[in-house]
């Protein structure tokens, strides 16, 4: 969704939505092999990620859908 609407908003280029998307990629590789993050177990999978994939839970779609609503804001 969020690199559809930044590609609707960079007129059909694709760099931005690449460039967005490598990072979201590169992002979770550094967060997962570098182990950032230790879960501790306290919270449930479904808020903190299931499987270890900070993405997966309630807080990673937070944080997609809050990226997700900056990208609408800036095609405006």
């Amino acid at each position: 969704m969020k690199l559809v609407l930044k590609g609707e908003a960079s007129k059909d280029r694709l760099g931005l939505s690449i460039g967005l998307h490598a990072g979201l990629v590169w992002g979770y590789y550094i967060i997962n092999i570098g182990e950032l993050v230790r879960y501790s177990g306290s919270v449930p999978d479904w808020v903190t990620g299931i499987n270890g994939n900070p993405l997966a839970g309630a807080v990673g779609l937070l944080f997609l859908s809050v990226l997700a609503v900056g990208m609408r804001k800036i095609s405006q």
